[in-house]
């Protein structure tokens, strides 16, 4: 009975530790591709500003208003132009709004996207445009373009709008492999060993049980025992 119970133990630690014998091994691939440049939401979301003029190198829409032109520059803001002599349009200032493709004015209001965002911006003073206010999160996120030949890496929208791409190496895991550990073979061995031995014994014992039972049993004077309980104890 105590060798039974030693087996069963021995039995149970085996098997556990097998469970703990795969061994996962990463596949990774290291290649060139377009990486994510970000703007944090807070540098972002004051970055509105006047500044000099600039080349109109990228034009998009158009809007005319009091002899001005406000003229698209794609992505990267609006070229202010005096039109008051169309034979001699002056550029007077360029507002700089980030990820910026459309607008519109009402009243002395622009009304520009600044990539997700909704602007406001009061242009009383065409000099002094002032940021009156903001809608966050109000449009589909539009993001420059890469380097057509290379892939996209990830993005983590978290750290803040895409303003532009670079070129890097990078290392992604493409996937994790599962196998069984050479060290453990052993474990595996002694455990079927055991296993093999047990299933011995316990025909051994079926064998000495079947024997026994094709013997009737009678009662013996002299020992008090049947002849069955007799050859049972002989056998131990």
């Amino acid at each position: 009975m105590k060798n039974a119970v030693k087996t069963s133990v021995l039995l149970l630690i085996l098997a556990s530790s097998l469970s703990g014998c795969m061994d996962r091994t990463v596949e990774r691939i290291t290649y060139k591709a377009n990486v994510p440049v970000y703007m944090p939401f807070a540098e972002f979301r004051t970055s509105f500003q006047k500044s000099d003029t600039v080349e109109i190198t990228h034009p998009g829409k158009i809007y005319f208003k009091d002899g001005y032109l406000f003229v698209n520059e794609y992505g990267k803001g609006i070229h202010v132009i005096d039109n008051s002599d169309p034979a001699n349009p002056q550029k007077i200032a360029f507002y700089k709004i980030m990820g910026n493709i459309d607008m519109a004015i009402k009243g002395n209001i622009l009304y520009a996207d600044s990539f997700i965002d909704l602007v406001a911006i009061d242009i009383t003073d065409i000099n002094n445009p002032k940021e009156i206010g903001r809608l966050t999160n109000v449009f589909p996120e539009v993001v420059p373009e890469g380097d057509v030949w290379f892939p996209y890496a990830m993005v983590d929208k978290t750290k803040g709008v895409i303003i532009d791409w670079e070129t890097k190496t990078v290392t992604d895991t493409a996937g994790t492999i599962q196998h069984r550990n050479f060290n453990c073979a052993w474990q595996a061995v002694v455990l079927q060993a055991i296993i093999r031995q047990n299933d011995i014994h316990r025909r051994l014992l079926d064998k000495k049980m079947s024997r026994c039972q094709t013997i009737a049993p009678y009662h013996n004077r002299a020992t008090g025992y049947t002849d069955k309980q007799q050859r049972l104890i002989a056998y131990q």
